[in-house]
């Protein structure tokens, strides 16, 4: 069904313009189709803005009205009753501006989707006295919101979904399911990302190319997301609607991370990160160019559950699972990167995406416009009473930047690092004492390095989600299998990363310098103002950005423009199209400047630059109002700069401190593993143990770790070693010479029962707790030499 209203205005210069207004319930028909004529529908005025607030485009809009008492007819009150329906949520109904009498693209002013929501005021009762049928007539008040937006809204992520007959629809997480989530696995890959060290003729085995837990491109992800949303559309509408994503740059630039290994447990241990001189600029684009990089994120993003926490602990909140719809998660992403995201339409069923920075939202060309009957303006900047400001939260325990990710020690548990204690600490304190709340970014730039520590003293670290063997995960034999889940771990992480070539020498000289690596990327570069700045993280840069937006502005200028048609660019025609958000207007004055010395005041012109945030186009007259805002807050250009190389924060791992732990040499001739009983010689230098009675009482504790020459003894406490394999059944722990595995020990749990002439001592170490545990307790007695055996 289709109904078509016509009206005209004479418009000085312009002539006579032509409104059509449409109203269906299939969104096609607005656009072709037989229609029956009505002349009851009251238009406001077709309403686009910037949402200042949020950095994105407000969801146009069409206040309307139709009144009862103006249903001359069978078919307009039939009109008015048809559009009453879309009261009902399983009801759909559409609805179409254009100026002029053709219905094409090219005239389109506004299409979109008549709310449910709907408002009503009684203008006569028509029934009896004292009866209850009094048979109103009202008059009805409406808003339709832009289609592409609005139907994007209703494709959900994880909630119900049902067409106008009540059958259900499968959303899009239902999707993934139902196809065992193959659409993502299919652009999902394991990346490169470094080695460890070069190959040599002592350890040529001991050269590890680690990957990062599977990555995407962010348009591919996206293109899945809109497939599943186009499934969901045709359903719900009964019609094929296609969504293109726009490649585009977000207009920042960022620092692929280097590492740096050195000495710690492991050979292959990352000591710490450093930003990299490379400022690569973010794009979502399917391609890679190079000084450029498609923006890649991790698979968890999109499901937790892909790699669920062995802790139990939920990650939902950082996640597009967490996201209502898909409008939301194009909004979301467009926080992220202080950018805008805008639909354009190619035909009247494929729509384009673009996320615009906020230098490219701003034509290049001015727009002159005819004059304004009315003008007003205001210099006050926003002063709220409740502030919004953004955090970025990495990971369930880090946050935005340089960070550390850990477990709790010996556990499969996490804990916050401090700096995200920090951040949660402030966060109350701000809402106290400021009335100040936080929203989560979708997306940080951070480095975190993953510190796993085994028990107090043993702890390694790697960069976050990497894996030498992604195929069955963390093979290597020194590590502890008690804890053997803290290792296949993957924490859902929200970072950034980009693809570029090998930059860290070690890649270089094996790989080669083209070859591909996948990098986080911390800080972010832009141009502001005409200068190049730097930001420590997307959180402090978004956050900067929103400043800059209420500390500079509220509403500069708002112009009264009688007329549609009022538009032009030079050397062209007046047209309505000419006006768009983001055209840029140039006015200027003559002011005069008093001089105090001469008392003569004299004439200057100024001239400022403004941007339109706001149209709203009064459809029951000639005229179009306008926000403007002064042009140098859009004032975002390429970064042009270089950044400094630098060494990023550093942690020590493992620390080694109290009275528990001491350091020592090892006496000339002797050999210690970690995990060996020591004793202390004479010399000042520890030697394996042995139960003999010349040493006696010089048992002093457990090597728990080597580094440099320097041997690590942990002399009281709770001993954990991964290579300790104890049988939990038996209790105490001896220096034998018989170890528990291979090669041996001097731990055991086999006594020395049979005493010989060199091994004539019974030394106790302590108790078992676990399979690679015990509590360190020395206690040593000597044999009667009468019962030595030979």
């Amino acid at each position: 069904m289709r109904y078509l209203q016509r009206y005209e205005y004479y418009e000085y210069i312009a002539g006579y313009q032509k409104i059509t207004f449409i109203v269906s319930d299939d969104y096609e028909e607005l656009f072709e189709g037989d229609y029956t004529e009505t002349d009851i529908f009251v238009l406001g005025s077709v309403k686009q803005e910037l949402n200042l607030d949020e950095g994105s485009f407000a969801v146009d809009e069409l206040p309307f009205s139709i009144n009862h008492l103006a249903c001359r007819s069978d078919s307009d009150e039939e009109a008015m009753y048809f559009v009453l329906e879309s009261a009902s949520t399983k009801i759909n109904r559409y609805c179409a501006v254009f100026f002029g009498e053709e219905t094409t693209l090219a005239n389109l002013v506004f299409s979109g989707k008549i709310n449910n929501n709907i408002s009503g005021e009684d203008l006569l009762w028509a029934g009896d006295e004292y009866a209850t049928a009094v048979n109103p007539m009202r008059d009805y008040s409406f808003t339709a919101y832009s289609f592409d937006v609005s139907i994007l809204e209703k494709c959900k992520f994880t909630k119900n979904i049902y067409d106008s007959e009540n059958n259900k629809i499968n959303n899009i997480y239902e999707q993934f399911e139902n196809e065992a989530w193959s659409s993502i696995k299919n652009i999902y890959e394991w990346r490169d990302s470094y080695i460890t060290k070069l190959p040599s003729d002592e350890s040529p085995w001991d050269t590890y190319l680690y990957k990062i837990t599977p990555l995407a491109n962010l348009y591919d992800v996206l293109r899945v997301y809109f497939d599943k949303s186009e499934a969901i559309i045709e359903e719900l509408i009964n019609t094929e609607v296609n969504f293109n994503i726009t490649p585009s740059s977000f207009g920042i630039k960022s620092s692929p991370i280097k590492y740096e290994f050195g000495s710690g447990v492991f050979d292959n241990d990352l000591a710490y990160t450093r930003t990299s001189n490379l400022a690569v600029e973010l794009e979502i684009t399917p391609n890679f160019n190079t000084g450029k990089s498609p923006v890649y994120i991790q698979r968890k993003l999109i499901n937790p559950d892909f790699n669920p926490l062995v802790s139990g602990a939920s990650e939902n909140t950082l996640s597009f699972k967490d996201i209502d719809n898909m409008a939301d998660l194009l909004y979301a992403i467009a926080r992220a990167f202080a950018c805008y995201v805008i639909f354009t339409y190619t035909t009247n069923t494929v729509f384009n995406v673009e996320f615009k920075s906020r230098s490219s939202l701003i034509e290049s060309e001015y727009t002159l416009i005819i004059g304004a009957e009315q003008a007003s303006f205001d210099t006050n900047s926003i002063a709220a009473e409740g502030i919004e400001q953004f955090k970025g939260q990495s990971t369930i325990i880090s946050i935005d930047g340089h960070d550390f990710a850990r477990n709790k020690i010996g556990s499969n548990d996490y804990e916050d690092s401090q700096n995200f204690a920090d951040l949660k600490t402030k966060e109350k304190s701000d809402k106290d004492k400021y009335n100040i709340t936080y929203k989560q970014l979708l997306f940080t730039t951070s480095s975190i390095i993953r510190h796993i520590r085994l028990n107090a003293t043993r702890a390694f670290s790697l960069a976050l989600n990497t894996t030498r063997n992604p195929n069955s995960y963390w093979s290597e034999s020194h590590f502890v299998s008690q804890l053997e889940n803290i290792y296949n771990e993957e924490l859902l992480f929200n970072g950034i990363y980009v693809k570029i070539n090998a930059i860290d020498q070690r890649d270089i000289d094996l790989l080669g310098d083209d070859y591909k690596v996948w990098r986080p990327v911390v800080k972010v570069y832009s141009n502001v103002d005409g200068a190049n700045e730097e930001f420590n993280t997307l959180t402090e840069f978004v956050n900067a950005v929103c400043s800059k937006d209420s500390e500079y502005y509220k509403t500069e200028y708002e112009l009264t423009v009688p007329f549609w048609n009022g538009f032009k660019k030079a050397g062209g025609s007046a047209s309505w199209n000419n006006i768009k958000l983001g055209s840029k207007i140039q006015l200027s004055e003559v002011v005069k400047t008093y001089d105090s010395d001469t008392g003569d005041f004299t004439p200057n012109t100024i001239t400022k630059d403004y941007s339109v945030v706001g149209i709203e186009r009064n459809l029951s007259k000639p005229e179009t109002k306008l926000k403007l805002h002064n042009l140098s807050r859009f004032a975002y250009g390429e970064y042009t700069g270089t950044p400094v190389e630098e060494q990023n924060e550093i942690e020590e791992t493992p620390i080694y401190a109290g009275e528990n732990f001491s350091n020592y040499e090892l006496e000339d001739g002797a050999t210690v593993s970690v995990g060996d009983a020591v004793m202390l010689l004479d010399s000042g230098k520890i030697a394996r143990s042995i139960p003999n009675a010349s040493y006696y009482n010089k048992t002093i504790g457990i090597c728990v770790n080597i580094i440099d020459d320097v041997y690590i003894v942990q002399k009281a406490g709770e001993v954990f070693c991964e290579y300790y394999d104890f049988d939990i059944t038996k209790e105490l722990v001896f220096v034998n010479e018989t170890g528990n595995v291979s090669p041996p020990f001097n731990v055991s749990q086999t006594p020395i029962e049979t005493p010989t002439y060199d091994y004539n001592t019974f030394i106790i170490l302590g108790k078992v707790l676990t399979a690679n545990t015990f509590l360190l307790n020395i206690k040593e007695y000597c044999f009667e030499e009468s019962i030595y055996q030979s």
